[in-house]
């Protein structure tokens, strides 16, 4: 994980336990570069890339710059802005003002809700009301 970061990249770091194991403290990447390997590749650990963009059109085409997309997050104080962001955003689960993992054990309970129970009412989440 360590390999990834660029220490001029860092615009913070927490803390880790101290003592035996392999700890790495909670690190925010602030990047440019949407091609370095803390942008495109996923680190199985506990750093962040942050970019900044201008408008609506660039934080889509950031968005969609990775080729990772299993899920994403969007969050805005403009809900309309968030869902027009989140209509360009190609990801798997995407979530507004909120973690995606809310969104993807929702899919999942969907998909189980269908194999074990084909007639069984599907629960939707208030967020796709």
């Amino acid at each position: 994980m360590r390999s990834y970061v660029d220490e001029s990249e860092v615009a913070f770091r927490g803390s880790a336990p101290e003592g035996p194991g392999y700890w790495m403290a909670p690190t925010v990447l602030e990047t440019s570069d949407t091609k370095s390997r803390a942008f495109q590749e996923e680190i199985f650990g506990p750093v962040v890339s942050v970019v900044r963009f201008k408008d609506e059109d660039e934080a889509i085409a950031i968005a969609n710059a990775s080729p990772y997309g299993l899920s994403g997050s969007i969050w805005s104080r403009d809900i309309g802005r968030a869902l027009r962001v989140a209509r360009g955003v190609e990801t798997g689960a995407l979530s507004v003002n909120s973690n995606s993992l809310g969104a993807l054990l929702d899919a999942i309970w969907r998909i189980q809700a269908v194999r074990t129970r084909p007639r069984a009412p599907v629960r939707r989440a208030p967020w796709f009301q």
